[in-house]
């Protein structure tokens, strides 16, 4: 999912997260791996949002992080790592001006 200006914005507010800017090199390799998404880099690894439609009942404009990929050590370096899409218990509610994070994992 490509985040609106605002929706980032909410996010960092509730997570302290800053998405990989479009001009980077590292976010046009992932564009051509995932496709057109907003991407995070956070301590378990790459991190998107989605629409949460499960946590409605909860939430007015639920998205929740899905980790695409994580961190590896090997010979003293790390390296991140393409896993099976993972979700994750991080949703935030982006019609919270405040971003209200409902669970972190």
């Amino acid at each position: 999912m490509k985040l609106s200006k605002i929706q980032v914005r909410r996010i960092q507010m509730a997570t302290g997260l800053t998405p990989i800017t479009e001009g980077d090199p590292f976010h046009q390799a992932l564009t051509r791996q995932f496709g057109e998404e907003t991407f995070y880099i956070a301590k378990r690894g790459l991190l998107v949002f989605e629409p949460a439609d499960d946590m409605r009942e909860a939430c007015e404009d639920p998205v929740r992080a899905w980790r695409l990929a994580e961190f590896s050590e090997k010979d003293g370096e790390s390296a991140l790592g393409t896993i099976e899409r993972e979700r994750t218990t991080m949703v935030i509610d982006l019609a919270n001006p405040a971003g209200d994070q409902r669970s972190i994992n």
